[in-house]
């Protein structure tokens, strides 16, 4: 694999150069994983019933 890279850009919307990312950002992504993650964000924002 690569390595990736990453355009910066400046508050104009100019690119001022660019970033070297962690090889972590080759892996592929989980939906199971990211589904489990944001259901449990999610369900925090339930009142608790309290019985």
């Amino acid at each position: 694999m690569g390595k990736i890279s990453a355009k910066v850009f400046d508050l104009k919307g100019e690119e001022v150069s660019q970033l070297n990312l962690p090889q972590i950002f080759n892996t592929s992504s989980r939906p199971d994983v990211i589904k489990r993650a944001v259901v449990t964000i999610q369900s925090h924002r339930f009142q608790p019933q309290g019985r």
